[in-house]
This record gives structure tokens, sequence and C-alpha cells, in this order.
């Protein structure tokens, strides 16, 4: 649909002068690189249900909870802790809107609410303060063909950033800030272009003209489409079509995934590949891989088209991937393990991470942590001990406040001594007075004493004890004559036990 009118012109004046300045102001910061390869994430419709899941490559997918099949075009925030997407799933309105969310699912938050506008392709500035994205602009001038806008990570600040005759999609911010990758398809197109803009809007080109550079005969241009900035910003991952070897500019063939400088130059199929579809390329955070989807499933490879393997075996519908930039450390938790007072000398920890895959290191009494895995068993001596644990995910990133378990050990049993009437002793006194002493590394109560005579239990509450000086005392009452037996059981609040028999003979 052709846009005219000079109202409408005015409009999109105003607006991209007021794109400008925004743009000039925020001043997005460069991106970090190289970075660290974190998890990816993908539309599926695995056994889980469809919806969004990550995975490590080589690892298991998970399903992000609470996301669905109408949940789509995620991308991962460039600190790598919030995910953008489109959904569906709305609460004002029937169409597509900009959705936010944490990297665990959590947090969800609408960004966008244009009941009338249908948002697709979401992507973020290089500072993660703002979003860009597709759609078309019926609430501004009526028209339906889409177009690129910006808007603030908090839903402030929507922005209008193209306006032409034919759609413009699928827009990607360059690591700087200062670019942003579109397709396009315009009057002159024989078929969609990659084309490169200013951050404002400006200077709108085509890097991918109708007849390739190099080609030389049979020269369809074919679609290109799904523009990625490396993070360097030195390449520019896309989609064109297969070429053959004599002539592989042609470019009539399946889609591959190929790359190019930001300028068009040094277009290099790095796929290659007649037989199947590559489309939708993402690059790794370190700028060593590229993750695409071919014909329903998920693959990486390096950027020279080597070491091709799917993130996983699932055979599954799989879509739209986006790498992850983690910079995000794991948590640490201690799950099992001695904590409080024990009277055990050995001790095994079990420990976890947040983050699959994560490596640890274990650090008791303050040494040196060293690698270690769960279950970790040690071997100590009485007293208090502590064990730190801190997780190292697959990105590199470590826990910076590791996991504690302080627990204290007793494995002294309770002392008896000072046994009186003394052992084998023989004594005329028929209510005789039964003393011992009883120390221990903790404070005991009479609770913890049991205390026997000539075979029968006697109250804790008949005798006494001093913790103080650990004397215990029993005033029997009358026994009749002959050999008495006398037993003393203590036990700590560690569980030690100790145990003391002796006897002595009334004549």
């Amino acid at each position: 649909m052709t846009k005219t009118g000079r109202n409408k012109m005015i409009i999109m004046a105003a607006a991209l002068a007021l794109g400008l300045a925004a743009m000039l102001a925020a001043s997005p910061a460069e991106a970090a690189f190289p970075g660290k390869n974190g998890k990816i994430i993908f539309w599926s419709d695995r056994s889980a249900g469809p919806g969004l899941y990550t995975i490590i490559p080589g690892g298991t997918a998970t399903k992000i909870p609470g996301t669905s099949g109408g949940d789509n075009d995620a991308v991962w925030s460039p600190e790598g802790g919030r995910i953008a997407f489109i959904s569906g799933n709305t609460t004002t309105n029937s169409s597509n809107e900009v959705f936010m969310m944490n990297a665990d699912g959590s947090g969800r938050r609408q960004i966008t609410n244009t009941s009338s506008v249908a948002e697709q392709e979401p992507a973020w500035s290089p500072d993660g303060t703002k979003l860009i994205y597709t759609a078309n602009s019926f609430d501004v001038d009526g028209q339906t063909d889409p177009e690129i806008w910006t808007i603030n990570a908090d839903g402030t600040g929507r922005r209008q950033l193209t306006n032409n005759t034919f759609p413009d999609t699928q827009p990607a911010w360059s690591p700087d800030g200062t670019k942003i990758a579109f397709v396009s398809a315009r009057t002159g197109d024989t078929n969609r272009n990659v084309y490169v803009m200013n951050a404002d809007g400006s200077g709108q080109t085509s890097i991918t003209p109708n007849s390739p550079t190099g080609c030389t005969q049979n020269c369809y241009q074919g679609h290109d489409d799904g523009p990625a900035w490396s993070p360097d910003g030195q390449k520019i991952a896309y989609v064109h079509g297969y070429g053959p070897p004599t002539n592989p500019f042609a470019g009539g063939g399946l889609p591959n995934i190929w790359t190019m400088d930001p300028t068009g130059a040094n277009k290099t199929n790095v796929s290659n590949n007649p037989d199947v579809s590559d489309t939708q390329p993402a690059w790794s955070p370190d700028g060593n891989r590229i993750v695409y989807a071919r014909s329903g499933d998920i693959y990486v490879m390096d950027t020279n088209g080597g070491n091709t393997t799917p993130v996983d075996t699932t055979l599954r519908k799989d879509e739209k991937p986006d790498w992850q930039q983690d910079s995000i450390p794991p948590q640490t938790t201690i799950t099992s393990g001695p904590q409080g007072l024990t009277a055990s000398t050995t001790a095994s920890f079990g420990f976890v991470s947040s983050e699959t895959f994560s490596s640890f290191e274990c650090s008791l009494d303050g040494t040196v942590f060293a690698s270690c895995a769960s279950p970790k068993s040690y071997a100590v001596g009485n007293g208090t001990h502590t064990l730190q644990v801190k997780a190292t995910d697959v990105a590199g990133n470590v826990d910076a406040t590791p996991a504690v378990r302080t627990w204290t050990v007793d494995a002294t049993k309770p002392a008896i001594s000072g046994m009186s009437p003394r052992h084998k002793s023989v004594i005329s006194d028929t209510t005789p007075k039964i003393k011992a002493t009883i120390r221990d590394n903790n404070v005991l109560r009479e609770a913890n004493i049991k205390l026997y005579v000539a075979g029968k239990r006697i109250s804790a509450a008949k005798f006494s004890y001093a913790a103080s000086t650990g004397s215990l005392v029993y005033n029997s009452p009358k026994l009749t004559k002959g050999k008495k037996t006398v037993k003393l059981v203590a036990t700590d609040s560690a569980g030690n036990v100790g145990v003391k028999s002796w006897y002595f003979t009334i004549r």
C-alpha cells in the first residue's frame, strides 16, 4: 500500500527528528567482546508443550515456566538476564505484543499495547535500554505494511524509524549502537534485500544488491533475510540462496547461512548445503559459532561452516534461536551434610548449582578453593569447621557468594571418674552416699545422665549434678546387705555416650 499525503510526511519528519534526538542523547555503550556463551533460547513444540525452551548445546532442553505456543521471537538482553519476546497472550487485545520477562520466566510484563498493530521480531539495543521491533503504522497513518520501530525497555518512548512503501522487517542493532540492519523489498528490488541504516533511521542503504558481485550467469538474486551482527560488529550473518560451486553467487537454491562485511563486501556461503534449508542465524557471544534453524531443528556451527552439530537429538519443530550472553553467575546450594553439633568425624556434603553443567570448587576451614564434586567427603577432628562451595557455569561465571555450611564435631565421650563408694570396696553404711565426677566438652544436665543402683534406674529428680564441677551425688535410701552394682550412663549433646560400672559390698 502506497503512502501519500503531505500530513503523513510531516508526521514522519517529526517522528524521525524526535528519534534522532533520543538516539543522540542515549549514546548506548559498546557491547563487550568477546562475551561468554550461555544458553540458547528457541521456540519448540516438544513434549512438555509448545513454548520457549533453553538449552546448553549437547545438554537437555528445558521449557521456560509459564511460556506457551503463543510466545515466540525470543531474544536475550545484552547482559543475559532478560528475554524480550512476542506474545499473543495479552489481556488487552488480540494482536501480538512485545513482552519481557526474566531469564527464569518470572516477571512477565507487556511492553507494547497497540490493539490495531501486530508487533513482531524484537531486538535489543546493545546497552539494554531499548528494543527495536517490526510493526505496522496503522494507528499512526492507517497503513498496514510493517515498519521499524523503537521503544524504551520500560514501554515508553515508542518511535517509528522507517516509512516506506514496502515492508521493512527483521531489524538488528549493531554492537556499537550506531547502525541497524534490516530487510526490505522496495521499488527497484526484485526480492527482499538486507539494508543498513543509521540508528536514527537515516542513511538507508541496501548491501545485497540485485546483481550480486561475482555472479557470471543465471544471476537470480533470491531473497535475503535474517541479518545478525557478529559480536565484534565486523560481520553480518544472513540468509541467502545456495549457488553451485561454478557460480556460487547465483543464489537460486535453498536458503543457506551467509556472512558479509557491514558494507556488503566479502559475501561467503558458510553453511553451503544444497540439500537443506538453513535460516534464522544468531551469533554466539564469543563470536566463534553461529546457531541457526535447519529444517525444523536447531544447529550450531563454526563461523566458517565447520563442526556442524544439532544442539540435541530431539526431533521436533524448533525455530527462532538466540544465544545468551551469559554474565550471570550461578547460585550454589549445599543440599545435605552435617550442621550444628555432631559426634561424627566423617562429613559428606551434597551440593548443586542453579545452572546445569556447572563445575564446583570447595574450601574447608579457609583452605584454598580446589576442584570438587558432589558428594564431597572429609575426615575432620574435634572443633568447629566451615565448608564453602562455589559453582562455575559453562560460561565461566563464578558464584561470588559461595554456599557456606558450619558444623561442630565433638567425638569425645563424657569422662566418668571419682566413683564413691570405691569399686570393690566393702562398707557397713546401709544408706551410702553415691558419688561420681562426670566431665564433658559440652554442658551436661541431669537429663543427660542415667543412674542405676542395684539394677534399678534412679529418677533424675533424686540425684543432683553440678555442671560447673561435674559432681554427681545420690543419697541412697537404706539398702540391704550384699553386693551392690552402680552404673552411670552419660550422653552429651553430640550423642557421645560415656559408661562406667562398679560395685561395692555392704556387710
